[in-house]
């Protein structure tokens, strides 16, 4: 699709912004609680998405906007109960969540092997899922937090049907669902009055996006806290994040319009990191609430 005019002159563009956030909770007992929750948002679009001038710095990379886009908004609803007691939790929660033209970067193949990259609103994404979490605390040393998230995606692409059929992809897949879960695991330990460790596990299944899909990731993070000197004024933090990064690579494979590009993620959030933190206290109390008297 080549462009026959590169810029638009005159850009005038009105969005109107409302973003209502309705909560209901309700205290069934000393030990049960029950929440409705719906919110409403919405992103507009940047003025270099709706200004359709080509960027051609790039040699076979071009750049344009879309001065047609609109909005896209997102609706959240949510049922959720959680079950307390002193020493244990559980807690349940049923959401849906719907996005209607959600901007995405849509790649259009020129002669010449030219890519020209373009803003496009996608139809409709509707996800349903369901959270379950506890919290357990074996003993005074030992805690515990799991949860699991089961989740379904449906993601509408048709309204991008004459853009396809205009690359010859008749035939192109465009909805796609999908059934996927993440499990999370989270545990404290204080081994004495000194020394604490803690350790996270993340499971991440196979995520669909409007580009493709992301493989399953394993994430592992662990932590060692010990508190030195007197009064234990003086605290030690040693931790690994991403531990798994470098044995277990985050994959994920975007399609462009029949295109298919497999991309190893390297971005500094999936490196393994490694944390120290020192901490020292000068002045240990209340800040002279002590002395006030009611």
């Amino acid at each position: 699709m080549v462009v026959e005019q590169d810029t638009v002159f005159k850009l005038r563009k009105h969005f109107f912004s409302l973003c209502p956030i309705v909560n209901f909770d309700w205290h069934l007992s000393e030990t049960s609680d029950f929440s409705i929750k719906y919110a409403y948002s919405h992103k507009f679009p940047n003025i270099d998405d709706l200004t359709d001038y080509v960027d051609k710095r790039g040699v076979y990379n071009w750049t344009t906007g879309n001065p047609d886009l609109q909005s896209a908004q997102y609706h959240t609803f949510s049922l959720g109960h959680i079950y307390s007691r002193a020493t244990y939790n559980f807690s349940t929660e049923l959401a849906y969540k719907q996005t209607n033209n959600d901007i995405v970067i849509v790649g259009y193949y020129l002669p010449d092997n030219i890519r020209l990259m373009k803003p496009v609103n996608v139809g409709r994404t509707q996800e349903f899922g369901v959270v379950f979490t506890n919290w357990i605390h074996w003993s005074p040393k030992f805690s515990m937090t799991n949860s699991a998230t089961l989740n379904y995606k449906k993601l509408d692409e048709s309204n991008l049907q004459k853009e396809s059929e205009a690359f010859g992809l008749e035939g192109q897949q465009l909805v796609f669902t999908q059934f996927n879960y993440n499990l999370n695991t989270y545990m404290t330990w204080s081994i004495n009055k000194q020394n604490f460790a803690s350790f996270r596990l993340n499971y991440y299944g196979k995520s669909l996006n409007y580009y493709g899909y992301r493989n399953p990731w394993l994430d592992l993070s662990v932590n060692y806290t010990c508190k030195l000197l007197k009064n234990d004024r003086l605290k030690l933090m040693f931790g690994i994040d991403n531990l798994t990064a470098g044995w277990i690579k985050r994959v994920s494979v975007n399609n462009n319009m029949g295109t298919y590009t497999t991309n190893i993620e390297n971005l500094r959030e999936f490196c393994r990191t490694y944390k120290v933190a020192i901490t020292y206290l000068f002045n240990k109390g209340d800040k002279g609430t002590k002395d006030i008297k009611l």
